[in-house]
């Protein structure tokens, strides 16, 4: 292989990377471009964060006592990992507008979103996990299909059409269809998961 094969190669190599960081950090901008939203306190539907698994899970008073101060320790943690997130894609934006962003800052600060992103999916496990842990052999089944319908939904990309319902002859709970006439609107993700 000659110099010049050599050069346009190296050449293609570095414009084709170069290509990918912008569609990298386009994408970032482009999807968080706002800090998060605060938590609302209620829902118009009328049940507030943590009412919801409250009622589905039919918890005791010492259960809700116990899932109020896990639900307290998951979100002050999950809000922290959150607002430390949202200040990385801040300065990946801002390396973007300014437009001397070196391939090691691109790295380093995405492996930074993915430590993070990993610190937040470990404490919503152990949330869970306690949660579950709570529960008595009646309530267990009914969280597990709850949150494994929850999961199956957001590993396929699909909005939460409504709390889960239960489906006659024993098959557990599944969401109602969305769209149905007379359906109730979406309250939106399970306390917890939100």
């Amino acid at each position: 292989m000659d110099l010049l094969s050599r050069n346009r190669i190296l050449t293609a190599g570095i414009i084709a990377l170069t290509l990918l960081n912008i569609a990298v950090l386009a994408t970032l901008w482009w999807q968080n471009t706002r800090p998060p939203l605060p938590r609302p306190a209620g829902r118009a539907g009328g049940d507030a964060p943590g009412e919801f698994m409250v009622r589905r899970l039919a918890l005791t008073g010492e259960q809700q006592q116990r899932f109020g101060e896990l639900r307290t320790v998951y979100r002050n943690e999950a809000d922290s990992i959150e607002r430390d997130m949202w200040a990385v894609r801040r300065e990946l934006y801002d390396a973007l507008r300014s437009g001397d962003a070196p391939d090691t800052f691109l790295v380093r600060r995405t492996d930074e979103l993915g430590r993070l992103e990993a610190a937040l999916q470990r404490a919503t496990f152990r949330h869970f996990h306690e949660l579950r842990s709570l529960c008595d052999s009646v309530q267990r089944p009914k969280l597990d299909a709850l949150l494994r319908d929850v999961f199956e939904r957001g590993s396929r990309g699909l909005p939460p059409v409504g709390p889960p319902v239960m489906v006659p002859g024993g098959g557990g709970e599944r969401p109602p269809a969305g769209g149905e006439p007379g359906a109730e609107p979406p309250p939106g993700p399970p306390p917890g998961m939100n």
